[in-house]
């Protein structure tokens, strides 16, 4: 088997939602194919695969973060759980919280909750800052 088909079996099997697959490939790929592997994971709510990924990658790239937020249509719960997934990872890179856009044809529950996500994370961000200017 060649290297190039394993990245795309990779691929395909995170698409899929194939655990077992990309269990058994993830140590074949390099990094830049497994942060690529991971994103379409998230892409498709395929929580299992991103929790999984998560040891093989250093930093998650801003648009995993994105495509979480504007992917979830008829599929809310999985997208919250893959927005909540990268948010405790504790393996964010920059990103800038204000241009996430919850699209309209999301659900006030989604927008709700992803919106209730993101906050938390900015606070969790912001509150040794904050409370260093209080107590220094």
């Amino acid at each position: 088997m060649k290297y190039s088909d394993n990245i795309y079996d990779m691929k395909v099997a995170c698409i899929k939602g194939d655990i077992d697959t990309v269990k058994d490939m993830v140590l074949l790929c390099n990094k830049d194919d497994i942060t690529n592997c991971f994103y379409h994971a998230c892409f498709n709510g395929q929580n299992e695969i991103v929790k999984f990924l998560l040891d093989y990658i250093d930093v998650v790239e801003e648009r995993c973060i994105y495509t979480a937020f504007v992917s979830a249509g008829y599929h809310e719960d999985k997208y919250l759980k893959t927005i909540e997934l990268l948010f405790n990872s504790g393996k964010l890179g920059d990103f800038d919280s204000k241009s996430i856009i919850i699209m309209k044809k999301e659900s006030i529950y989604f927008k709700e909750q992803a919106q209730s996500l993101l906050d938390e994370y900015m606070f969790r961000l912001d509150g040794p800052k904050y409370n260093e200017n209080i107590i220094g």
